[in-house]
């Protein structure tokens, strides 16, 4: 188990974020070594579909980390 591994379960870190523009290659290799769930959050208005606008990105970006907490 990698050292970040180790340290999101003695954490318990239950969500691992990323970015779109991001490879996620190595937040699934996390998530899958550790369980937690990965969300993809952007900075940006407009680079992820239906998030045009800075109030949309944020309903967007919160509602996608309170499902992920949730869950």
């Amino acid at each position: 188990m990698s050292k970040p591994s180790r340290r999101i379960k003695a954490g318990r870190i239950k969500v691992i974020v990323s970015e779109p523009q991001f490879n996620q290659k190595a937040a699934q290799a996390l998530a899958d070594e550790t369980g937690a769930r990965i969300v993809v959050l952007s900075p940006l208005p407009g680079t992820i579909k239906g998030t045009d606008t800075y109030l949309t990105l944020l309903e967007y970006n919160v509602g996608q980390l309170v499902a992920a907490l949730q869950s």
